[in-house]
C-alpha cells in the first residue's frame, strides 16, 4: 500500500479549540502539535505494550521457577 501522508479526522469543537489555543501558546501549527501529541501517545503507549510484556514474561518465568523448585523440594 502507498500512503499519501494525509488524514482527514472530525474532532469535537471544544478539542479542536483546546489544540488550537494549544499550538499558538506554543508558536507552532496545529498540525505540528498534533504530529507531536501523536507521537509522544504512540511513544507511551509502545512503552506501556513493552512493560506489560515484560511483566508478563516475568511472571511466567516465575511461575515455572516456583513449580521445578516444588519439584525439586519433593
Amino acid at each position: 500500500k502507498q500512503y499519501s501522508g494525509q488524514i482527514r479526522a472530525r474532532l469535537p469543537k471544544s478539542l479542536h479549540q483546546w489544540l488550537t489555543i494549544r499550538a499558538e501558546e506554543e508558536g507552532v501549527s496545529l498540525n505540528t502539535l498534533m504530529i507531536q501529541l501523536l507521537s509522544e501517545g504512540l511513544s507511551t503507549f509502545k512503552s506501556k505494550e513493552t512493560f506489560e510484556s515484560v511483566i508478563k514474561k516475568f511472571t511466567q518465568t516465575y511461575k515455572i521457577a516456583k513449580k521445578k523448585a516444588k519439584i525439586v523440594l519433593i
